[in-house]
């Protein structure tokens, strides 16, 4: 009985619309009436989240969310899309999409079961290119600027690899490691989890571990990713702090603030990736 249950809040890949719930459906039917190329339709409910549908066509990706007797529909042009964010805690993952919509700036997320993110890489890799006009899926990536971070951590260098996508080149990167307080300590001192900010040539990464540290069998990896092209940015700036820490702020257009701190070891390579920022 309890796989059953489980079962019942795993994703599924839409082939027929009779597959959607029926208060999905008029939605999503009204949507692909207009709308004749190639789709794909991911249904993800959950169990303490609402329910929701995400639909990815060729300039456009599209969020239905059902909330309480309604359905909200979120639509995201490609070129309005600010970042994308995936993100897993144990068997609790989510997909995040911000941008512009035709009313504001807002963002929607999916949250769905982490066993079922096989569903859900291939479309975070296909709206990363889109929103960075990527076409060649062969080209080879430059991660040569990663190289020193294998020494510092295998972890986040693979980490970091692994998130590029063909083509893309690294020109500088920065790295936090965790650092973490005894209970006693915790009211005077500052502590972070490990971080990672990566720049190519079009998108700012930025690879963030959880708090979580407990494992399961069935977890990739509990993390958070976090995609922004470079074109979305409005800005970013660090600023040193009286306790040895700087403050790295990015800042998008409508959105909160992306916030990362750095010890005074690790604040010149943040420096670095923002000098190298400006130059482009």
């Amino acid at each position: 009985m309890s796989s059953t249950i489980t079962m019942k809040n795993w994703a599924i890949k839409i082939a027929d619309m009779e597959e959607l719930p029926q208060h999905f459906k008029p939605g999503a039917e009204d949507l692909l009436n207009y709308y004749k190329g190639e789709s794909s339709i991911i249904y993800a409910p959950s169990k303490d989240h609402n329910d929701a549908v995400l639909i990815l066509l060729d300039e456009e990706v599209v969020v239905l969310e059902k909330q309480e007797e309604v359905v909200k529909t979120a639509r995201f042009l490609m070129e309005e899309v600010q970042l994308v964010q995936m993100g897993s805690v144990l068997l609790d993952s989510w997909l995040k999409v911000c941008g512009k919509t035709n009313r504001s700036h807002s963002c929607e997320t999916v949250y769905f079961n982490t066993v079922m993110d096989a569903f859900f890489e291939p479309v975070m890799e296909i709206l990363r290119r889109k929103m960075l006009h990527l076409t060649n899926k062969e080209a080879p990536m430059d991660n040569e600027q990663l190289n020193e971070l294998k020494e510092i951590s295998l972890k986040f260098y693979n980490y970091g690899t692994m998130s590029l996508l063909p083509g893309q080149r690294v020109l500088a990167y920065a790295y936090q490691p965790g650092v973490k307080l005894s209970f006693w300590k915790r009211g005077s001192g500052r502590e972070t989890e490990p971080h990672l900010l990566i720049l190519t040539e079009e998108e700012l990464l930025m690879i963030k571990e959880t708090a979580e540290r407990k494992k399961t069998v069935t977890q990739k990896y509990s993390g958070i990713w976090t995609y922004i092209p470079l074109e979305k940015l409005s800005t970013i700036d660090l600023s040193p702090g009286n306790d040895g820490w700087g403050e790295l702020t990015i800042q998008l257009e409508g959105q909160k603030n992306l916030t990362l701190h750095y010890q005074a070891d690790h604040m010149e390579k943040a420096q670095q990736l923002i000098e190298a920022l400006v130059s482009l």
